[in-house]
C-alpha cells in the first residue's frame, strides 16, 4: 500500500486503491456494484443502509487493509426470507451488526457479512 496524501485519511487512500484494483480487474473478491467506503467516513449507517435498499454490496476499508463486505441477499427464497425475519422477530437480540468508525451499525437479518482481513491476497 503507497503512503495516503495528508489531506485524506488512511481508510480513505486504503478504499480508493482497493476501488482501483477492483475496476482493473486485479481483485476480483467483491460483488458487481460494490461501493467503497472508508471506515472514518461519516454517516456510515445511512450510506449502508441506502445500498441495501439498493440491492448493492457495501465495502467498508479500513486503514489497516482490511475490509467488511457487507450485501443483501436477494438470492434467498421468499419462504427462507420469511423465516429469517420471523425468528429476527422473536429474536430481537439476534441481529447482525458491524461497527466501523466507533458506530455499531444495525444490519437487516437476511444479510451476508464477509471479513477480508489485511494484506488478504485477491482470488
Amino acid at each position: 500500500m503507497s503512503k495516503p496524501a495528508d489531506d485524506i485519511s488512511a481508510a480513505a487512500h486504503a478504499a480508493s486503491e482497493r476501488f482501483l484494483s477492483t475496476v482493473m480487474g486485479d481483485d476480483r473478491r467483491y460483488p458487481n456494484g460494490s461501493e467503497f467506503v472508508a471506515s472514518d467516513t461519516p454517516r456510515l449507517d445511512d450510506i449502508i443502509n441506502r445500498k441495501m435498499r439498493e440491492g448493492r454490496a457495501t465495502v467498508i476499508v479500513h486503514d489497516d487493509g482490511s475490509d467488511v463486505v457487507i450485501e443483501p441477499r436477494p438470492d434467498m427464497p421468499w419462504l427462507t426470507l420469511a423465516g429469517v425475519l420471523l425468528l429476527g422477530a422473536l429474536l430481537r437480540r439476534v441481529k447482525p451488526t458491524v461497527e466501523a468508525g466507533g458506530e455499531v451499525i444495525q444490519l437487516p437479518a437476511a444479510t451476508r457479512v464477509r471479513l477480508h482481513p489485511p494484506n488478504a491476497i485477491a482470488a
